[in-house]
């Protein structure tokens, strides 16, 4: 029996519903699946006006965060200006109600939905979508003028835009709900309208303009953010120009040779860093495949290496032993679990020539993304 094909946007809807149809995910990876789901069936949803931080506008609408590594220097009694300690979270600047933990039960609700036919998830990962984006009461306005502050300095930062960093999954989920019938036609096209007016506001205010220079990982999920969106909303010739730009802009002047990240290194978490650079590559190097820009997964004609395998590979040995790692990584790095996603991924565009079995040395039942193709 076939499966409905969604219109995804960081894999194959079409090879997801081959593998519906065969039932190829592994059995213990699903019974995990559901397991979260069943879990989320009754928690709250989340929304941005029952998070404690405020903007200064007073707008309970307007998303707001602190700086993670920002602190209050011990020298000055009030604490003012708060100064950076990299690597180091200011617990402060934590909230269990947060974008990103939306975007991911929101997806892992609606691809439950789709592997079980379960009417169940699908409710309620339209819940999370309708209650963040929609619904008047709770909704968040579509910027984030506000995000990553640092008191005594400033009330928000382009920097801020990588709390919304795992936007796609919000994007696959909308695309499994609307095959499923999960999400009608009108909140389908308003939440696209959402997105549309938040890309509006990264590519035109000074703050969203000023994340779009960053060279490091910041500038990496600002394009994969920007291209998620443009698809999501229709706009092919953004998508188009940030698949022409990006392979130069994030990764051919990011990755050397030898697949050392550089600005990556510099941190004090320097691994993990590294590995989630790497994971956002992969991504716009997938949609760009998609798209028909193939030049991401092949060998850099000045160069002569495929940028994305030599950094893949590069980590590869530190990840089997971290205490060789050379650089700085002064908290404990799950390293394998990225890792065996990461491999994962290579063998999808590399197969037969030892990324599978790189994968497979650290896989787990709840890695949820093994229930979707990795391509």
């Amino acid at each position: 029996m076939s499966a409905a094909v969604p219109r995804t946007l960081t894999f194959s809807g079409a090879k997801l519903a081959e593998m519906k149809a065969s039932h190829a995910a592994p059995r213990e990876v699903l019974e995990s699946l559901r397991a979260q789901a069943e879990a989320y069936l009754d928690a709250p949803t989340f929304s941005v006006i029952c998070r404690k931080q405020r903007g200064t506008s007073g707008d309970p609408h307007d998303y707001a965060s602190y700086g993670p590594y920002w602190w209050p220097d011990p020298e000055k009694p009030d604490g003012l200006p708060y100064i950076r300690r990299d690597g180091e979270v200011n617990p402060t600047s934590v909230e269990p109600i947060s974008y990103g933990g939306m975007a991911e039960r929101a997806w892992i609700l609606a691809l439950a939905a789709y592997w079980f036919d379960d009417v169940r998830f699908a409710a309620k990962s339209r819940d999370y979508l309708y209650d963040w984006h929609l619904n008047p009461e709770t909704c968040m306005n579509p910027h984030a003028r506000y995000g990553q502050a640092i008191p005594g300095v400033c009330d928000g930062r382009g920097i801020g835009i990588i709390d919304f960093s795992n936007s796609y999954d919000v994007f696959n989920a909308a695309a499994l709900l609307e095959v499923i019938g999960g999400i009608c036609d009108d909140e389908l096209a308003a939440l696209k309208d959402w997105y549309s007016r938040f890309i509006d506001w990264m590519i035109t205010s000074e703050i969203g303009l000023s994340e779009d220079v960053h060279p490091n990982n910041h500038g990496t999920y600002y394009d994969l953010q920007v291209l998620g969106a443009a698809v999501f909303t229709g706009r092919e010739w953004l998508a188009k120009k940030i698949c022409q730009t990006a392979y130069q802009r994030r990764i051919a002047a990011h990755v050397e040779p030898s697949g050392a990240q550089p600005l990556e290194l510099a941190r004090t978490r320097a691994m993990s860093y590294s590995q989630y650079n790497l994971i956002a590559m992969i991504h716009i190097a997938n949609i760009a495949d998609h798209l028909g820009f193939g030049a991401y997964w092949q060998k850099d004609p000045v160069q002569g290496v495929c940028f994305i395998r030599a950094a893949a590979d590069y980590l590869y040995p530190y990840i089997v032993n971290p205490e060789t790692f050379p650089y700085q990584q002064i908290v404990a790095n799950t390293g394998e679990q990225t890792g065996a996603q990461i491999y994962a991924l290579l063998d999808a565009h590399f197969p037969g020539e030892g990324y599978a079995e790189k994968s497979a040395r650290w896989q787990t039942a709840d890695m949820l993304w093994r229930a979707v193709p990795a391509r």
